[in-house]
């Protein structure tokens, strides 16, 4: 029984690897829609359309300014799936330092749209929620090695600290991207190397 659910999940990672985008194709299907007022995902709302956009400037900011700093050979998976949307604000401040990351350490990094692969996103649960982003390293046998996400440690528990204050999502949101544009990518980066070490 455990052997056959191990195979379905090698064979969905396998077909989910091969149908993905690499970064610049999934930030051109994002501007694409962009184009004609769209988003991805299966929702399309104005609220989510004023994020998407932000989010496109966000990733292209960082992929243009932002870089990320390796001090030794880190141990590598072969291949490093995303799964995510382009309204995710969580999404666009973390992958372009993913982006950067696999580009060192010459590690292929491929993305997913989460409403469109709910028995892959559904594989990694977030408290039950389908929270993303969600990085899945895996080997050359499409192995799950590592999973991460959808934000580093100590975000979470800031946020965690937030919440207890009393503060709502609409206060906190504004503290989570300032906490993103200080960090820089580094605690992302310092728990992806702790991972693949």
């Amino acid at each position: 029984m455990g052997k056959c659910h191990l195979c379905a999940m090698k064979e969905i990672m396998e077909h989910s690897w091969q149908s993905g985008m690499s970064f610049p194709q999934f930030l051109q299907a994002v501007k694409s829609l962009h184009a004609e007022s769209k988003v991805t995902g299966h929702q399309q709302t104005a609220a989510l359309l004023e994020y998407s956009r932000l989010n496109e400037k966000r990733m292209d900011r960082i992929i243009k300014h932002g870089s990320v700093e390796v001090e030794h050979n880190a141990a590598s998976s072969a291949m490093w799936l995303v799964i995510t949307e382009g309204w995710c604000g969580d999404s666009a401040q973390i992958t372009p330092y993913l982006y950067h990351l696999s580009l060192r350490l010459n590690s292929e990094m491929r993305v997913i749209l989460r409403d469109d692969h709910p028995e892959v996103m559904d594989m990694f649960l977030t408290n039950g929620t389908r929270s993303i982003p969600i990085i899945v390293f895996l080997n050359d046998r499409y192995e799950v090695i590592h999973r991460w996400g959808p934000r580093p440690a100590s975000l979470v528990q800031l946020i965690q600290g937030w919440k207890e204050q009393g503060l709502t999502k609409d206060e906190f949101n504004p503290m989570i991207h300032k906490w993103y544009a200080e960090d820089k990518g580094v605690s992302c980066v310092q728990e992806w190397l702790n991972l693949l070490q």
